[in-house]
């Protein structure tokens, strides 16, 4: 074989070791994650052997005792104050004065941003510059965009004249402190809020105003429009954007009120960087430069706000991993399509709703319930839509049965299934160890250990158990808490501490 042969068929081989090479990994990219095993705590070892146990009040107080999972404090509320009792499973010889939940908030401002802060006391608004301690004047309402924490640069101050019947609205710049008059005889801004003071807005540099009539356009920081006042909806995407609606129709146009998609669809929405587009009952799929590249592929019956993304219930949408979760609902099944910036990558459908579930142990999944005679079918699916776990759970098929998922155990990936007939009653609960796809026990699931090795756990049925290994040991009626160590929390008034003897005492 000569020379040029040879390298003919070496490149041969080589193609074909990366087109198999290629196939391989198509083939495991396209399959289910396995998700990765939490670190199981360490068990503490049984070094005494203990016969009897029993529950010993601690304190009992007149007042209420909470519990705080983040800082671990034990907290008693009595007489409108709160006082830290104790912390982890010990409680203090004496009371401490809880500043965080004492302090009034009449001096603590609602928002802030770096040189400003917004207080208000109930019949009038004012801010204080952070450097300088200046006081502004006083106004009927300062709208933030978010509370707490300003969101952008804008800040917008209002007065009302009852005189005069007039509204006087003004832009705060907090980077320099010019503050901007708006002529509110051609419109007054308007945010989309359930709340004064905790708004969300859609752009940092643009407003939308409304006139008397309803009709809404934009206007820039300085108070200059931008948009004339002559659609019926707006949305800024990206300052570079807009979303508009007119005579029941929605379209998008750019700032100089060019149109770029025609005012041809049912609604128009953004998740992430997709746009959404419906037309009749056919949706559509744009990226962030309007550029439609899945046109009508979609079906879906429902109709949609305009400004609305929610992604429970039988339809709704988000973005995560670059990627848009799409639900629809058309010929009696929900749907969710995975969508990337070229295509469809997927689709599950159930007759009933999805639903998210979040896990500690950083892995995300979908889940749905379907009814399947006496039996119900719980399936949990991966955020690549691959179905990860399924399981049966009993039911009674002339009894409607309401079920929801909490979560158990932050480090295992425990979750409980409630089953309820009604509103107020436990009818069954289960249990499931999402990581090892399997149902368990109430008591593999809740067990918690004390630190001599002994196990405990408090059940449905409103009793705490105590245990050696697997041996039931002894077990307390009542509604108890855990409140770290040996302390457990009875009706919010009582701590008992669990004492552990070797010797039995019973005759």
């Amino acid at each position: 074989m000569n020379k040029k042969k040879r390298i003919a068929v070496i490149a041969i081989i080589l193609t074909l070791l990366l087109c198999i090479s290629a196939s391989v990994i198509g083939i495991l990219s396209s399959s289910p994650k396995t998700p990765e095993k939490p670190k199981e705590p360490e068990i503490p070892k049984i070094t005494e052997d203990f016969k009897e146990i029993e529950l010993v009040s601690k304190l009992t107080t007149d007042g209420k005792i909470y519990f705080d999972d983040d800082t671990k404090n034990i907290v008693e509320y009595q007489d409108s104050i709160y006082y830290i009792i104790g912390n982890n499973g010990k409680i203090f010889n004496d009371k401490i004065l809880d500043d965080s939940r004492n302090n009034s908030n009449d001096d603590k401002p609602y928002a802030t941003s770096k040189n400003y802060s917004f207080y208000s006391n109930g019949d009038y608004c004012y801010y204080v510059n952070n450097k300088t301690k200046k006081k502004s004047k006083d106004y009927d309402t300062i709208t933030v965009p978010h509370m707490k924490e300003l969101y952008g640069t804008y800040v917008l101050l209002e007065t009302y004249d009852e005189k005069t019947d007039k509204r006087y609205q003004a832009l705060l710049n907090t980077n320099d402190g010019t503050i901007t008059n708006i002529d509110t005889t051609i419109g007054t801004i308007y945010f989309d809020a359930a709340s004064t003071f905790d708004v969300e807005v859609n752009s940092l540099n643009y407003f939308t105003i409304t006139n008397t009539t309803n009709k809404v356009g934009l206007i820039d920081h300085n108070g200059k429009v931008i948009i004339d006042l002559i659609y019926d909806d707006i949305k800024v995407f990206n300052d570079k954007y807009i979303f508009a609606s007119k005579n029941n129709k929605y379209g998008v146009i750019n700032l100089k009120n060019e149109e770029i998609i025609p005012f041809e669809y049912t609604y128009i929405y953004s998740v992430g960087n997709f746009i959404v587009l419906q037309k009749d009952n056919k949706i559509s799929i744009a990226n962030s430069n309007m550029k439609i590249y899945i046109d009508s592929k979609i079906y879906n019956e429902y109709g949609k706000e305009f400004d609305e993304e929610y992604f429970d219930g039988p339809f709704g949408s988000k973005s995560y991993n670059n990627k848009l979760y799409l639900r629809t609902y058309y010929n009696g099944k929900t749907s969710i399509y995975l969508i990337d910036s070229k295509n469809i990558e997927r689709k599950i459908s159930t007759t009933t709703t999805f639903k998210d579930l979040y896990d500690y142990t950083k892995q995300e999944y979908i889940f749905t319930f379907e009814d399947n005679n006496d039996k119900e079918t719980l399936t949990f699916y991966d955020y690549d839509l691959y179905e990860y776990f399924k399981t049966e759970l009993d039911r009674n098929k002339n009894i409607k049965t309401t079920y929801e998922i909490y979560e158990l155990n932050k480090t295992k990936g425990y979750y409980q299934i409630y089953a309820y007939t009604n509103v107020d009653e436990l009818d069954k609960a289960y249990y499931i160890d999402l990581v090892n796809s399997k149902q368990i026990d109430e008591y593999t699931a809740k067990k918690e250990f004390f630190s001599n090795g002994y196990n405990f756990y408090i059940s449905d049925d409103e009793k705490l158990r105590v245990y050696k290994d697997k041996e039931l040991l002894n077990e307390f009626e009542g509604d108890y808490k855990y409140l770290g160590g040996y302390l457990f929390l009875k009706d919010n008034k009582e701590i008992f501490e669990v004492i552990f003897k070797k010797d039995s005492t019973a005759k």
